[in-house]
């Protein structure tokens, strides 16, 4: 797929900033799965944390509150990152036709 810079050749209709979004979900595609893989780790650990504290009578209110948040962090940046490649995806369905890409190539 050609990435246009300027609008001088890019198909009518069509946007930088409409095709850099497909770009940009193809990207964060590509290393998603290095990301999950990570953050999976990163909440285990975290969960193992918990656990510790418990286990060792040393888990606070402000210690549970710490883990909680940490957790949610991950999950709002896989959902982020995730969102980005969905944006991406319906971008790329939608403008297919006019970049010849796909089955309509």
């Amino acid at each position: 797929m050609a990435i246009y810079k300027s609008r001088s050749n890019m198909p009518e209709g069509l946007t930088p900033q409409t095709v850099e979004r497909v770009y940009d979900g193809t990207r964060v595609q590509g290393f998603m799965p290095y990301v999950d893989a990570e953050v999976n780790r990163l909440m285990d650990q975290t969960i193992s944390k918990m656990y510790a504290a418990v286990i060792h009578n040393e888990l606070t209110p402000e210690k549970a509150v710490a883990g909680w948040y940490e957790m949610a962090a991950y999950r709002n940046l896989i959902n982020a990152l995730t969102t980005r490649v969905k944006v991406g995806q319906r971008t790329g369905e939608a403008i297919a036709d006019q970049m010849k890409i796909g089955d309509n190539a």
